[in-house]
């Protein structure tokens, strides 16, 4: 007996029917992928916030340095959570700054903080929405006023805390954050995250790697996603992406972020 073959107008419309399938979901798993990386770089957050803490148990309550060699003070990066390039102890990177070698001194770098004996693992330090993380490898930076040098009490409005024990409210305190740099050498955060001082924005900005929001490490060890506001100011951030100055006192995202990475609660003076 003769097998019936499909006819042209089946075959057709079997291919409509994967077509629409496929139109269905792939944004499906579109957004399964961002969501995998979201809750990735949370748990990156989670770990270096955690090595934060057990740290600062380890040595009588006192803070790692967030500064990685900043304002020239001698061996600054023996504390440090990284090291940067270009200060005592570290090598300087090559010219090049994607090449294997500036790769194995970022690697370097990273090895000889004081928080990598509690994670032993690169990937902790770099988001996997961060397209440039395999080049740098890490996506993150601290937050200043976490045992940063005092010269930062009075050029970003926020007293330095040296102990855990001085963290006003640490969970909802800023340890770690996402930002975008272009070498290692941003090893703090400032930026935006010093965010209204005078009522200015300065320089430069968080980073919306997932779908507009911030993941953050807060100094309690837990991670966050944090949304970005629809105020103009927000939107302004989002669609230039970078400016000089950008006047904003009643943003509500920024005002969240300066009153977040204030880790005291109280300003220097």
């Amino acid at each position: 007996m003769k097998k019936k073959a499909f006819t042209l107008i089946e075959l057709l419309v079997v291919i409509v029917i994967i077509a629409l399938l496929l139109s269905v979901l792939i944004p499906s798993l579109k957004k399964a992928k961002e969501h995998a990386k979201t809750i990735v770089c949370k748990t990156n957050f989670r770990s270096l916030s955690m090595a934060g803490f057990m740290y600062s148990g380890d040595n009588a309550d006192e803070l790692c340095r967030t500064e990685g060699g900043y304002g020239g003070i001698t061996n600054n990066q023996a504390f440090g959570w990284v090291f940067v390039s270009g200060y005592d102890g570290a090598e300087p990177i090559p010219a090049n700054w994607e090449t294997a070698e500036a790769y194995r001194i970022r690697q370097d770098n990273i090895a000889k903080g004081v928080l990598w004996p509690y994670i032993n693992s690169y990937n902790a330090y770099g988001c996997p929405a961060d397209r440039r993380a395999k080049v740098r490898i890490r996506s993150y930076s601290m937050n200043y006023p976490l045992n940063g040098i005092p010269a930062f009490e009075a050029m970003y409005g926020a007293k330095i805390a040296k102990k855990m024990s001085e963290i006003s409210s640490p969970s909802s305190r800023i340890a770690f954050a996402e930002k975008y740099f272009e070498n290692d050498n941003n090893f703090e955060i400032r930026g935006a995250y010093r965010v209204i001082q005078d009522g200015n924005l300065r320089d430069e900005y968080a980073t919306p790697w997932h779908n507009q929001r911030n993941n953050f490490g807060f100094a309690d060890g837990h991670g966050e996603t944090i949304k970005w506001s629809n105020d103009a100011a927000v939107q302004q951030v989002l669609i230039e992406r970078r400016f000089p100055v950008l006047y904003a006192p009643d943003c509500e995202f920024f005002i969240w972020l300066k009153n977040a990475t204030n880790v005291t609660g109280k300003k220097p003076w």
